[in-house]
């Protein structure tokens, strides 16, 4: 499947903040950089915000996962581990690796905001137009 952006914002400047309709699989969703952190939002259906990073999960797929809505904050999340949903991320975007609506409901609406993966001394590049 494919994903179509409404809104892409100064990937250069280390994030990226999409509009998405999910599709029910695994689908591509690119960033145009490694994301370290993402948050995204089915806009669409009563779920919690769900946040996924890099410190937590360093490997693919990534099963743990920030719930904004939860008593339980953190939980382990995914197949892998018996759950519903993983995400991989990778060096240009992620993957979420389900049908699970929270991250990639089928005809659902979905927000996210990503953060880049920054080497070296982990200062953003300068914002150009102030």
């Amino acid at each position: 499947g494919s994903i179509t952006s409404t809104v892409q914002a100064n990937t250069t400047a280390g994030f990226s903040i999409v509009q998405y309709t999910g599709t029910g699989s695994n689908v591509y969703v690119h960033t145009g950089f490694k994301p370290r952190w993402i948050l995204i939002k089915n806009t669409a259906v009563a779920r919690n915000w769900v946040i996924v990073d890099t410190a937590r999960s360093p490997t693919n797929p990534a099963e743990l996962f920030l719930f904004t809505g939860e008593r339980d904050v953190e939980a382990a999340r995914g197949p892998d581990s018996g759950s519903d949903y993983d995400i991989d991320i990778l060096s240009d975007g992620f993957v979420p690796r389900t049908a699970d609506s929270a991250v990639n409901g089928s005809g659902n609406v979905h927000l996210y905001l990503a953060m880049a993966d920054i080497a070296g001394n982990g200062t953003l590049p300068p914002i150009y137009g102030r």
